[in-house]
């Protein structure tokens, strides 16, 4: 899904939450992690409405645990 077409779109109407790639955090490094979460807080998070967040949907075995401390380290410095 494109973030930003989305909250082009539907600007206040809706909130969005997710949208970090799996990939990224199950098969990048940390530095990767940080670049990632940054790049969708800036889309998504224009104006508020929005909560850059992992489901519990969104956990594979795969996932790096200095991965997961990436994505909330840079959620808490980036918000």
């Amino acid at each position: 899904m494109d973030l930003g077409k989305i909250k082009d779109t539907h600007r206040n109407k809706i909130c969005l939450i997710g949208g970090i790639k799996n990939d990224v955090i199950c098969y990048g490094n940390p530095e990767d992690v940080r670049n990632e979460v940054k790049r969708v807080i800036s889309i998504a998070g224009k104006g508020g409405g929005y909560i850059p967040a992992l489901g519990s949907g969104d956990y594979r075995n795969e996932m790096p645990l200095e991965n997961i401390m990436a994505v909330i380290k840079t959620i808490k410095e980036y918000k």
